[in-house]
């Protein structure tokens, strides 16, 4: 499992060690990646952009075996 993170690292580190995760955290500080995959809804010229949660399962081989559009919290991947 990796976490990729809009935010600034040293937020970022705090919210791992708060979680107590033992996978990777990358930083997208600019936001390029967001916005190169398409995880950008900027739609609301009042607000600006708004950044859609993702989750990718991955096979063994690294391909994507699910993507989970978490907008919606019942489109949000279960424990199971």
């Amino acid at each position: 499992m990796i976490t990729v993170a809009a935010g600034h690292r040293y937020d970022i580190d705090d919210l791992r060690e708060s979680l107590g995760a033992e996978w990777p955290f990358l930083v997208d500080d600019d936001r390029i990646l967001l916005h190169e995959l398409e995880m950008v809804a900027a739609t609301d010229y009042i607000y600006g952009d708004i950044y859609i949660p993702y989750t990718f399962i991955l096979e063994g081989d690294r391909t994507i075996y699910k993507i989970y559009n978490g907008w919606w919290y019942l489109e949000r991947p279960t424990v199971e």
